[in-house]
């Protein structure tokens, strides 16, 4: 509607108004009034309701966020601390209780303490305490490859790995030791007596482990200082990593399970083997403090069995491509540690087939006090690991007894030749390599599989004859193609002969070879 009104506007909009009679005017103007009380009242409370939602968005927008920070110290009544990258010293709320390492939420513009994070989920970079400074405040960290002081509010020992805050300035939680792969706790179920042979090897072991523990008063009269070190050398598969076995079987009987665990260190050799230069070293300085850890808890010395020693303890500037470098860190960084031993009491194991590629600085007197040759088994030593690995199979009435002493004479048969070698001096044949050069506990144990497997083919109920004679042929013809250049070695120095000529490969046998040779023989005996 304009302003002003014209003629024909009033003439329409009023002229009605004017015919009215003052009772239907009075009620057409509190109709009018009514109508527009009530639209204004909802219009207003929209309004209203705006008006409110933009107050609450500008109160929002003015107050300020809070922000997490780290409790570095607290005293009595102040609190120092790190808070976006600062330090800050805040007055502490008389009904708060935190401690260094908690995280509390501040305000953002006058970092006044609001509460204790309760749910905090502590993150941050995980690294080795190197050294306890002031125990429960300092301790150093390598960070970077360089030492750094931290804040340390809680006990923890040198080797402990802790969580550190982002500015790298304080431990948050301690998350104890690294865990030891190692660390050998359970029993093996081998003891010294489930071993065939090796009864010198087993004597020296015992005196090192149990001697100075079931001895002591003798060891004291006697003034005899505990074996340092053991080595095991011989070939593969004659029992050296069964020794250790019984070793860490020895300690949990001599101590006591609970405290036998992590007691007895089983190590690979290239188990300490790492990609990145000085791991390698840090495998093996941390071996060495774990079981110094141990004998500060425990009172006796941890036993480390390093296995294929020759893997990481090979000789220094070897020539010929039998050096690749490491040895020149990882020899001098082993010897080190055992010339550290007397301190630790630990007792270290190596076991090796190839003992003359070990650098003589460790195996030397002083560190290695014994040299043990484990040497194969004799048939005897033969047949009594055959009874054994026979006691859980299904055999005849007569016992297993009968079935090992078959697997012994077929073993040591002089029929199965796996190399034929001929002198220089003479034309003809002047040794034969058989099987029984090459035997050894292992192979014995996999015959009596071998022989399992091939009744379980036939659906057999018992272990028979048969099965014998198929297994040991079928490890003989298989051996035929595996390299025997140490038990040649082996053979012509035990016999005086360095004039070889020629050697020729031996040739497979069937299945049926023995059931053959026992009817040839048959058939030639006298009737």
């Amino acid at each position: 509607m304009g302003f002003p009104p014209t003629p024909g506007f009033i003439q329409i909009n009023f002229d009605p108004a004017l015919r009215m009679s003052p009772r239907e005017l009075d009620e057409l103007m509190d109709r009018v009034r009514t109508e527009l009380g009530d639209t204004f009242a909802s219009e207003r409370k929209v309004y209203q309701a705006e008006i409110q939602r933009l107050n609450d968005i500008i109160a929002k927008v003015r107050k300020s966020a809070s922000v997490y920070a780290t409790v570095l110290k607290v005293t009595r009544d102040r609190i120092v601390l790190l808070a976006m990258g600062k330090r800050v010293e805040a007055e502490k709320p008389d009904d708060m209780d935190c401690r260094p390492g908690d995280t509390v939420r501040v305000t953002g513009d006058t970092l006044q303490i609001l509460g204790v994070v309760d749910d905090d989920l502590r993150s941050g970079e995980i690294l080795a305490l190197k050294a306890v400074l002031a125990p429960g405040d300092r301790g150093e960290i390598e960070r970077a490859g360089s030492a750094r002081a931290i804040g340390l509010p809680f006990a923890a020992e040198p080797g402990d790995r802790v969580i550190v805050d982002d500015s790298g300035t304080l431990a948050l939680a301690n998350l104890g030791p690294p865990p030891n792969d190692c660390a050998f706790g359970e029993s093996t179920g081998v003891r010294w007596g489930d071993i065939g042979g090796l009864e010198l090897a087993k004597t020296h072991l015992r005196e090192a482990i149990e001697g100075p523990f079931r001895n002591r008063d003798i060891f004291a009269r006697f003034g005899k200082r505990p074996t340092r070190g053991v080595l095991l050398h011989g070939p593969p598969g004659c029992g050296k990593t069964m020794l250790g076995k019984a070793a860490a079987t020895a300690i949990a009987d001599l101590h006591g399970a609970a405290a036998a665990a992590g007691g007895f260190y089983y190590v690979k050799g290239p188990e300490l083997l790492n990609m990145y230069v000085g791991n390698t070293e840090a495998n093996i300085r941390r071996m060495f403090d774990d079981a110094r850890r141990h004998r500060k808890k425990h009172g006796f010395p941890a036993v480390i069995f390093l296995d294929e020693a020759d893997a990481v303890l090979g000789k220094r500037g070897g020539v010929g491509g039998q050096s690749y470098g490491m040895e020149r860190t990882t020899v001098p960084q082993f010897l080190s540690e055992m010339d550290g031993l007397e301190d630790t009491g630990a007792i270290v194991l190596l076991a090796t087939n190839r003992p003359d590629t070990l650098d003589p600085a460790v195996i030397r007197d002083g560190r290695v006090d014994r040299r043990i040759h484990v040497t194969r088994p004799t048939r005897s030593e033969a047949g009594a690991i055959a009874l054994r690995a026979l006691v859980s199979k299904p055999t005849p009435e007569l016992g297993p007894d009968l079935l090992a002493a078959r697997i012994v004479d077929r073993v040591f048969s002089p029929s199965l030749v796996l190399a034929k070698v001929y002198r220089k001096s003479r034309g003809d044949l002047s040794e034969k390599l058989t099987l029984a050069h090459t035997v050894s506990g292992a192979l014995v144990a996999g015959v009596v599989e071998r022989a399992t497997s091939h009744a379980m083919l036939r659906c057999a109920d018992l272990l028979e004859d048969e099965d014998v004679d198929v297994a040991v042929a079928q490890a003989f013809n298989e051996s035929l193609h595996v390299n025997h250049d140490e038990e040649l070695l082996e053979l012509c120095e035990s016999l005086g002969v360095y004039d070889v000529d020629r050697i020729r490969p031996g040739a497979p046998v069937p299945e049926s070879f023995f059931a053959a040779e026992s009817l040839g023989r048959a058939s030639m005996s006298p009737s």
